[in-house]
This record gives C-alpha cells, structure tokens and sequence, in this order.
C-alpha cells in the first residue's frame, strides 16, 4: 500500500499534469494555425477609383473663351484721311444699322425758350399815344368739324401783346367755348400786325385784351 501510494505520488500526478499541458499546447497550436489558415485565405482585392471630370468652367470664362476663340474682322473706315481700325467677331456681323429718322425742329416765336426769355412788360392802351390801329386783314378757314356741329360762328378773347415792331404775342386764351378753334386762333395771331404802339413818341409795348368772332361766311 505504501509502495502504491508512493508510486501516485511521484509518478502519476505529474504524467497527469504533463498531459494536461500537452493538450494545452495542441489546443493552442490547433487555435493558432486555424487563424493563420483563415488569414491565409484573406483575398485582397484591387479596386479601380473613378477618375471625376473637371468641374465646368465659369459662365463668365466660357464666354470669354468662346469671344477669344472667334475671328476677327478688320474694317478699315476712311475718316478724312485718317485710318481707323475696329475688331469686331462674327456674332456682330448680323446686327443691323437701323436708321434713326431725322428730327427736324422749327423755331417759334411763341416757343418755351422764347417765352421764358421774353420781357411781358407792357403799357396799357390807356397809357399810348393812341391805339394802335390793325394793318392786315385776318382771313382763316372756319372748322368743318364746328360746321357738321351744326355751329355758324364763335366768340373768343384772347389776351395779346404788340412789341415795339407791331408783332402780335399770344399771352393767353381767355375765353373760347371750342377747342376746334385753338388752330384758327394761331393762324390769325401769326398774320395779325398793328401800328406800332407809342409812348410820348417813343416805341413800347402794348397788352389788350382782343375780343374776337369767328363766322362762317
């Protein structure tokens, strides 16, 4: 019994133990080569990036490309012996020269100009020498317009002002029921001419007001 219990003591325990870290290390082993097996089978796979296009240019550059990249066209103008070249691109060949009409202005003497500039000061027919006496027959066409009214004749005043030549200024339309006449009514002051209104013999301007009647005759 003795000898038994010696021969556990020495040699089992420790052929149990030896086993026991032997199958440690095989598990081990076994673990270890199992991951280097599954590294092993790893596929490493190229992968091809897709190359993006540039970014298109600005509006303003693609403009400016496009008006770079269009010919020129030389025009040599002859301005009185002088040469005077000009660069324009073909986008501008179509473009029309449009013709302006011409603008043709007469002077007046009854004008805005002149009636800002104009001196109104002027002596009454009281203040005169004598009142100036009408040297032109007025002849103007009553309006057919007024006629297929049914209308035969027409009363106006007008506020006037003869200059020191006997010229007749129209200030303003004091009365007039029909704005047919306002033509009639420039017609006559243009041909309308008095004797030239005096002050102690000296020749001044004179403002009235002009009572008038238009018939048809």
């Amino acid at each position: 019994m003795i000898f038994t219990s010696i021969f556990k003591r020495f040699f089992i325990a420790p052929l149990v133990a030896s086993l026991l870290i032997a199958g440690l290390v095989s598990l081990a082993l076994s673990i270890l080569s199992q991951d280097a097996s599954q590294q092993a089978t790893l596929t490493v796979r190229k992968v091809n990036l897709a190359v993006l296009p540039p970014p298109p240019k600005p509006k303003s550059q693609q403009q400016k490309s496009q008006v770079d990249s269009a010919p020129d066209i030389q025009l040599n103008v002859d301005g009185g012996g002088v040469n005077m070249e000009f660069q324009i691109t073909e986008a501008l060949q179509d473009m029309a020269v449009t013709e302006l009409p011409e603008i043709k202005v007469q002077n007046s003497q009854n004008s805005l100009v002149d009636i800002l500039n104009f001196d109104w000061q002027a002596f009454g027919l009281s203040d005169l020498d004598e009142t100036p006496r009408l040297l032109t027959d007025l002849k103007v066409r009553f309006p057919e317009s007024l006629k297929r009214k049914g209308v035969r004749s027409a009363e106006v005043e007008l506020a006037v002002l003869i200059d020191e030549h006997g010229g007749v200024l129209l200030k303003n339309i004091i009365r007039n029921q029909y704005p047919e006449l306002n033509t009639a009514i420039k017609k006559l002051i243009s041909q309308a001419r008095f004797s030239i209104p005096k002050k102690d013999g000296v020749a001044v301007q004179a403002s009235f007001n002009w009572p008038l009647e238009f018939a048809d005759s």
